[in-house]
């Protein structure tokens, strides 16, 4: 983890986590969905889309993603936008293909740069100390 993200994350109001697991509670199943943007507000106390800023957006996705991590059935959809607790087997599943597509469309891109980089600059060898 980056260092700026560990500064978000040392900035995180204590008892996040468990904030935003109340509020997607009241959010299950995909129709039921709440977006980022309302979700940042209620569980950072803003008023306003105004008043949100892009580390406050940082922050709650780091938090949801230390959720999932943890095995919290948070899911979300980048057609539809939006988070939710799933509702069933098919809520996991359809989230865990989009991001097994989106993992194996970065592991692409990262062979294809790999291998233009080599073309242009030659093999390189990394010592480590």
């Amino acid at each position: 983890m980056t260092r700026r993200y560990d500064e978000i994350l040392a900035t995180m109001p204590p008892g996040l986590d468990k904030k935003i697991l109340r509020i997607l509670a009241g959010h299950l199943g995909e129709n039921n969905r709440i977006s980022r943007g309302d979700l940042v507000k209620l569980a950072l106390y803003k008023f306003s889309d105004n008043d949100i800023t892009e580390t406050d957006d940082r922050l709650v996705r780091e938090t949801i993603s230390r959720l999932r991590h943890d095995g919290h059935l948070i899911c979300s959809s980048s057609g539809t936008g939006g988070y939710y607790m799933a509702s069933s087997y098919d809520d996991v599943e359809n989230m865990r293909a989009e991001m097994e597509s989106r993992a194996m469309d970065l592991l692409e891109q990262s062979r294809t740069l790999k291998k233009r980089a080599t073309e242009w600059f030659g093999a390189q060898l990394k010592m480590k100390i």
